[in-house]
């Protein structure tokens, strides 16, 4: 006794006959009963294309939508009939969506899957099905996403990359920090090329990303996008692919490199980021809230999938992979010096004061309305600590309405005491530059209490942090003042002999600025030399280097 056939195997005999049109019907109907059927969403690809119908299968796609919660399925299906159809500027949309990785959109990565299916790109479908594949985790987690088991990824595909480039490193960013500036420049002094890739949207500018010259890497590429960025890896072979990322950028650069699955992908999280440090990042409503909630389910995950991680700041236990099979190697890196040697003569040559100097993300007590979140204590001291301020304010957090930074606390103290000094801020050489005038550079101090931190994007916990400006201040020939709870930049500045760390009872007594004008401006002042030595990049360099072979 025969038995009738399944609908997906009627619609295949009636494409086998060449009889199209009833085929999608048929299989118009069978999807209204089952909508993620994957077999049957396959043939309706099948059927729209032999037929030159797309249009019914989108319609009926766009009714499913709701009802499926976006199936993965349903989505690639649509995607193929948007490519079918020529919808051009709807596919435009989708792929914006998705190369918007940090709103964890994994359907709109569906979609681009099914429309370069339909196109026949095949590396272009593996890309984007596994971004879905590491999206669609990452939504799956909850806000603290430590507390639940990891979850492992696989690569998007067997990778198997062209001839090998033993001397070429490959970085990829969004932005091209002090950082990336000195960790190419001490990797070329070994001999190695450094090709330097900026994936998003907007192509590299020199005048927009603090003034580096081109001349300062090997190669310089623009990759818009994640499928750009994709087939730029794929292409080469290098010693290693170094990718950067910042809080909020360039974790989609992160996941593309890692779906390549190949060993020698090293991930350089520029802060760490996450509720222990800065919960108030992460608490409460609103938008920038759920954004960093859902960066922090993606940076969960590349932690427990990535083969190599570089970091400039130590918290082991939140960058652990908690995947005991698969290795893991690290690197400690923190922003070195150039090396430098300043020729600047110092302001305090001429007056015999001491100048001390703040720059770059500030964060003014009148926006945040919390003490000690900024340098206004020392602003109103200056003239009687016999001390002079000089501040350089970049805007971090929440600003005014007009984009800047709310300062007229310190505009009013600059108006009546010649100590405090406010500056615009510079392009990154000419602020180099600059330092060197001054004796003293001086960062955050954070009270005891630091639960008044409240509303400051600033991290309550700074002990694993490390800052830049103590290798700007070290080529400057500048001493560096650093937060008593900020252990180890405080370690490393008072073992080589170039800083020490304060509290903020200490820094409000004129016996503490006595006691650093006495020491730096008296007799033969501070001999930063050994720290210049010790923590410069041409020195770490070769560290680096040995690392990425490590991973081969």
């Amino acid at each position: 006794m025969s038995t009738a056939p399944t609908p997906a195997e009627a619609i295949a005999a009636l494409l086998a006959r060449g009889e199209a049109r009833p085929a999608l019907g048929l299989c118009l109907q069978a999807l209204r009963r089952a909508p993620t059927d994957r077999p049957l969403l396959s043939l309706l690809v099948r059927a729209a294309l032999a037929a030159g119908e797309p249009d019914g299968g989108l319609a009926l796609l766009e009714q499913l939508v709701p009802a499926t919660g976006q199936d993965p399925g349903v989505s690639e299906a649509y995607g193929s009939l948007l490519a079918l159809a020529g919808r051009t500027a709807r596919i435009k949309d989708f792929r914006t969506v998705a190369e918007a990785v940090d709103s964890l959109n994994g359907p709109a990565c569906r979609v681009m899957a099914g429309v370069h299916a339909a196109l026949g790109e095949g590396d272009a479908v593996a890309l984007y099905r596994g971004l879905a594949g590491w999206l669609e985790a990452a939504a799956a987690l909850p806000d603290r996403p430590d507390t639940v088991p990891p979850v492992a990824l696989p690569p998007a595909e067997a990778d198997v990359p062209p001839v090998a480039e033993p001397d070429l490193v490959c970085f990829v960013a969004h932005h091209v920090t002090p950082r990336i500036r000195k960790l190419a420049h001490g990797l070329r002094a070994r001999g190695l090329r450094v090709h330097l890739v900026i994936d998003g949207l907007m192509p590299p500018s020199p005048t927009d990303d603090q003034g580096y010259d081109p001349r300062e890497f090997d190669g310089l590429t623009h990759a818009p996008g994640p499928l750009a960025l994709w087939r730029l890896l794929r292409a080469r072979a290098p010693l290693a692919v170094h990718v950067f990322c910042h809080n909020y950028d360039n974790w989609d650069g992160a996941m593309t490199a890692l779906l390549l699955g190949r060993p020698n992908t090293v991930i350089d999280p520029y802060d760490p980021f996450h509720p222990s440090i800065a919960p108030q990042r992460f608490d409460g409503p609103g938008e920038d809230k759920d954004r960093n909630r859902r960066i922090l389910k993606l940076q969960r995950l590349v932690y427990d999938n990535a083969p190599a991680l570089c970091l400039r700041f130590l918290y082991p236990h939140l960058t652990r992979s908690r995947l005991a099979d698969r290795p893991r190697r690290r690197l400690y890196f923190p922003d070195m010096a150039w090396g430098r040697t300043p020729t600047a003569r110092k302001l305090s040559a001429d007056d015999g004061m001491l100048h001390v100097v703040h720059g770059g993300s500030f964060q003014p007590e009148r926006t945040h309305g919390t003490p000690f979140s900024g340098l206004l204590w020392l602003a109103e001291r200056a003239e009687d600590f016999g001390v002079h301020l000089h501040l350089y304010a970049v805007p971090d957090g929440r600003a005014t309405a007009g984009g800047g930074l709310d300062l007229r606390d310190y505009q009013a103290v600059a108006a009546r005491s010649a100590h405090m000094h406010l500056h615009d801020p510079l392009p990154y050489d000419q602020w180099l530059d600059a330092l060197a005038r001054y004796d003293l550079g001086i960062m955050a101090i954070h009270p005891p209490d630091t639960d008044i931190f409240v509303d400051i994007p600033r991290p309550r916990e700074p002990r694993g942090l490390w800052g830049n400006k103590i290798g700007d201040y070290l080529d400057a020939g500048l001493y560096t003042v650093c937060s008593w709870r900020s252990l180890v930049m405080g370690w490393l500045v008072e073992r080589y002999g170039v800083g020490q760390r304060a509290t903020c009872e200490e820094v409000v007594t004129r016996a503490f600025w006595d006691d650093l004008k006495a020491r730096l401006l008296g007799g033969d002042g501070v001999d930063l030399s050994r720290g210049v030595a010790a923590l410069s990049v041409d020195r770490h360099a070769e560290r680096l280097a040995a690392f990425y072979r490590t991973l081969t």
